[in-house]
């Protein structure tokens, strides 16, 4: 590597074990033939094809990071755990959830007050 900018280091070791009689007679087989689909004859072709798979799940990780999936998953969790706290019962969760979600910034606070609320309905 002629620039140090352009370069990472990363302590791992990976290697196909699938050349030993013994892989082959335990049944785990598919290291070779996944060694011949995948073209890898150095351990240089494996680090490359290791690092592509972690670039891969690292951009996968971000775009589910940016998109709303997770985030609205993460939302519903904290306002049920928001509504938990402040007391409600489990017939109580799904509602005070609801209405907390219309909230700018749900708080206990506003959690307490809705249980309230529903209870003397």
């Amino acid at each position: 590597m002629d620039n140090p900018s352009r370069s990472t280091s990363w302590p791992a070791h990976f290697a196909f074990a699938s050349g030993c009689n013994w892989w082959r007679n335990t049944g785990f087989a598919s290291g070779s033939i996944n060694q011949k689909i995948a073209d890898v004859k150095t351990a240089r072709d494996l680090m490359a094809i290791v690092a592509s798979v972690g670039l891969a799940q690292n951009l996968a990780a971000l775009k589910a990071l940016v998109t709303d999936g997770i985030q609205k998953g993460h939302m519903a969790l904290q306002l049920k755990s928001l509504a938990r706290t402040a007391g409600a019962t489990h017939n109580e969760v799904a509602e005070v959830v609801t209405r907390l979600r219309e909230l700018p910034h749900p708080d206990l606070t506003d959690a307490k007050k809705l249980i309230q609320q529903l209870r003397q309905n």
